[in-house]
């Protein structure tokens, strides 16, 4: 079947396709939107990206500053990937590692940050079989409560060196603050929320949005407590803004502007998609690859993440704003999860009626 609709795709579908990477900004509107749920402006997201990029160039800077004073950022990155002690060896070595953090960040979120049901504090640190997906994921549990929510890491063998500036925002994206306490307190919470959206409604730009300000919101308070792990959080922040870029500027037809701090004037292709990426983010060649095929086939998906954290930020600034001095950062986050899966155009309302 794989074989036949291979044939078909090559054959057939690519004789009567676009020559061009561009879908059109009406298109790629209704694209977005599906995976915000909320109309949102192209230009102004597009605009917003580059300036976020240019924001966390300069932070991963000053952060690399403290690392390897006098190196630039591109030998920084390297030595955090490469040369570092802060690492261990085999998939089993970080698993044992992811499963220490996880638990830590139940313990340290549970006492003074979240209201995390008993049923929930477990979340187990597997590791799939091999061939699996590469990236880290999560799955829930079980709507029993039999099966306790994972994070899900790929079998990359027993002499794999994994470098540990860039997994501890992993772990907090998949496991604590992140999906974990959003899929699991779901499924064991609030009476009004339906059997749908606590097990199959998803909206990307709310749920990765989410884990997104789950990484933030460790940082903020002080969690990463190495600098090659705060550099670890803004490169991963960097590559969620280069998607923002990427994904309109390439699958709307938009130039790179002129006072952008890559390729200024330049138009979009693979290629130079492919070296703002590497340039930004120091990320593996293979990764980028894969990611860079994403954006210019799912459009829509990739700039969900950031924008989605754009509007939880927003959120907490409305729910702030309506709670005064009485504004507790617990409740919020209690109320804001009891949600469930909605759309970015509700998500800020529903939150300050929920905790004003």
């Amino acid at each position: 079947s794989y074989a036949a609709l291979g044939r078909w795709l090559g054959g057939e579908y690519a004789a009567g396709a676009r020559a061009d990477d561009a879908i059109g900004r009406d298109r790629y509107g209704l694209m977005l939107q599906s995976f915000l749920g909320s109309p949102a402006d192209v230009e102004e997201a597009y605009d917003w990206g580059w300036q976020r990029v240019r924001e966390l160039q300069e932070e991963m800077g000053r952060v690399a500053e403290q690392i390897l004073p006098g190196a630039d950022l591109a030998q920084v990155l390297h030595h955090v990937e490469h040369d570092s002690d802060f690492a261990v060896i085999g998939t089993e070595a970080l698993r044992d590692w992811a499963q220490e953090h996880v638990d830590r960040m139940i313990d340290v979120f549970g006492r003074d940050h979240f209201d995390i049901a008993p049923a929930i504090r477990d979340c187990e640190v597997r590791v799939g079989p091999s061939g699996g997906a590469a990236a880290p994921h999560y799955v829930g549990p079980s709507e029993d409560g039999a099966r306790s929510g994972s994070v899900w890491y790929s079998d990359f063998g027993a002499d794999h060196r994994f470098a540990l500036w860039s997994q501890v925002s992993t772990a907090n994206h998949e496991g604590v603050p992140g999906h974990h306490l959003q899929v699991a307190q779901l499924i064991q919470g609030p009476a009004e929320v339906s059997r749908f959206q606590s097990t199959i409604a998803w909206t990307s730009g709310h749920g990765e949005g989410w884990a997104l300000y789950a990484e933030r919101l460790c940082h903020e308070l002080g969690l990463l407590d190495r600098p090659d792990a705060v550099l670890g959080y803004l490169a991963a922040a960097q590559l969620r803004a280069v998607r923002v870029v990427i994904d309109i500027g390439v699958l709307c037809g938009l130039p790179i502007p002129g006072d952008a701090v890559f390729g200024p004037g330049e138009a979009w292709s693979w290629d130079v998609a492919f070296e703002l990426a590497k340039t930004m983010t120091g990320e593996d060649d293979q990764v980028l690859t894969s990611e860079i095929d994403r954006y210019f086939g799912w459009p829509g998906q990739a700039p969900s993440y950031a924008l989605g954290e754009r509007e939880w930020l927003a959120a907490r600034s409305a729910a702030q704003e309506a709670a005064g001095s009485s504004f507790d950062a617990k409740a919020f986050h209690t109320a804001a999860l009891d949600l469930g899966p909605v759309g970015l155009d509700i998500l800020r309302a529903e939150v300050v009626r929920a905790v004003a």
